[in-house]
């Protein structure tokens, strides 16, 4: 994806760039460790007392959190990790911060990645390896004499899908709406509800089963519960 022009400022765009192309068929937690390791030192992006975070990460001493403009070491926090089956098999866990200073050894001016584009990062990427992963799954599984996606309805499926994904880059990246504004974002944050919606029906519709994507999507909906806010 090399033509992502926009209105958003240079350093987001070629970020948004370099994360599609080089996060493409890794794992989840491997997308995670992408997204807190392309600054100068992980940091992990919070929202409230909450935030989601592979192992290795909070293994390096040289890690932050930022919540809010506040941006705190993590030896300046007390938190405990919150227990959930699902996402750890897909090896993230769900941490809640306690006692949080009210100012962090640095204050922020000019965020580098709200919790607003982490979550739009996250969930599309989310959305694209589903996608990936559908298409794989039902090329490979027949209905008498076809690949069960060679079927129309199949077919048609899939085209919403990408429709939907499409519509979420293009207004993301092209909006002229700031992601600060919540009515743009709960716009956007829909779309890809539809999306997951629609994979979940590929998924499960056709005698197929899979935790993976389960799994995936699962955790999409917990970074929109966590990370967005409703209008």
């Amino acid at each position: 994806m090399s033509t992502l022009l926009s209105s958003k400022n240079e350093n987001l765009l070629n970020y948004i760039n370099r994360f599609l192309e080089e996060t493409r068929g890794l794992s989840l937690f491997e997308a995670f460790e992408w997204i807190f390791k392309a600054f100068e030192n992980p940091i992990i992006i919070s929202s409230n007392n909450y935030f989601l975070a592979p192992h290795s990460v909070l293994e390096n001493p040289n890690t932050h959190i930022l919540r809010g403009n506040n941006l705190y070491q993590l030896t300046e926090l007390k938190f405990n990790k919150v227990n959930n089956h699902f996402m750890e098999h897909e090896m993230i866990s769900l941490f809640k911060m306690d006692d949080i200073p009210e100012k962090g050894s640095n204050q922020i001016e000019n965020i580098p990645l709200t919790k607003n584009d982490f979550a739009i990062f996250m969930r599309t990427w989310i959305a694209l390896e589903c996608l990936a992963y559908d298409k794989k799954l039902l090329s490979n599984r027949y209905s008498g004499k076809l690949p069960i996606i060679q079927y129309q309805m199949v077919k048609g499926q899939f085209s919403e899908a990408i429709i939907k994904i499409y519509s979420i880059i293009n207004n993301y990246i092209n909006g002229n709406t700031t992601l600060e504004n919540k009515s743009f974002n709960v716009f956007i944050h829909n779309e890809i509800d539809d999306c997951m919606n629609t994979l979940i029906n590929l998924t499960g519709g056709h005698g197929v089963l899979t935790e993976t994507v389960s799994r995936k999507i699962y955790l999409s909906f917990v970074i929109k519960n966590l990370f967005v806010e409703s209008e």
